[in-house]
C-alpha cells in the first residue's frame, strides 16, 4: 500500500470567528518544538480556527485514496469538547476528527493521532482532492467550564493511503517484481 507522508502544511491561518487569535502560525508548519499560541482564553470563550492546508501531495491520478491520518501536537490542559475537522475545498466536511479534544485536554505536549491506513472519515476521495492546496484540517479551542488557558500547536501533518489501480504492471511493481523478458 503506497503511503504519502507525513506531510506539513504549507499555509497556516487564523481563521474567525473566534475571540482569541493564534499567533506564531509558522511554528505548525514543522515538528520543531515551536508553538502557535491563543490564549489566554476567557470563561466560555474560544479561540479562532487555525486552519492548516497546502500540504503539497501529488499522488498519481490512478491511486485509490483508501485512508487518511490526521496529526496535532500541542497542549492546553482545558479538558472540554474542542472541535477539529477535515478541509475539502477549505470546508468542513465529513466525520469530526478527535485531535483537539486530546492535545488540549493535555497539560503537557502531547500527540493526537486520528485516522489511519483504512479510514476515510465517512467520505470519498480523488487524488487531485487531496493533493488541491485547499485540502487540509483545522482545530478550535473552547473554554465552558474554566479561564484562562492558552492553547498551543506544535504541528499538525497528514499521511494519505493510497492502494493503485494501475493494474498488472502497477501491482508488480508494487510486490517488488522485476518485468525482465527470458529468452531460452
Amino acid at each position: 500500500m503506497p503511503t504519502y507522508g507525513p506531510r506539513f502544511p504549507g499555509t497556516v491561518e487564523s481563521i474567525a470567528p473566534g475571540a482569541n487569535a493564534w499567533t506564531g502560525l509558522d511554528n505548525v508548519k514543522a515538528s520543531n518544538g515551536l508553538y502557535a499560541a491563543a490564549g489566554p482564553v476567557a470563561f466560555e470563550d474560544d479561540t479562532r480556527f487555525l486552519r492548516a492546508t497546502n500540504f503539497g501531495f501529488t499522488i498519481p491520478a490512478n491511486e485509490t485514496i483508501v485512508g487518511i491520518e490526521f496529526h496535532a501536537r500541542g497542549s492546553a490542559g482545558a479538558e472540554e469538547p474542542h472541535s477539529t475537522r477535515i478541509l475539502k475545498v477549505t470546508t468542513p466536511v465529513g466525520d469530526v476528527l478527535g485531535n483537539a479534544d486530546i492535545i488540549f485536554g493535555a497539560e503537557s505536549p502531547t500527540t493526537a493521532t486520528d485516522g489511519g491506513p483504512t479510514e476515510l472519515h465517512g467520505l470519498t476521495w480523488t487524488p487531485a482532492e487531496i493533493n488541491a492546496s485547499t485540502f487540509g484540517f483545522q482545530m478550535k479551542g473552547f473554554l465552558t467550564t474554566d479561564a484562562g488557558f492558552t492553547f498551543l500547536v506544535d504541528y499538525m501533518s497528514i499521511t494519505v493511503y493510497t492502494a493503485s489501480t494501475g493494474g498488472f504492471l502497477s501491482a508488480r511493481r508494487n510486490l517488488g517484481m522485476g518485468m525482465g523478458l527470458g529468452i531460452g
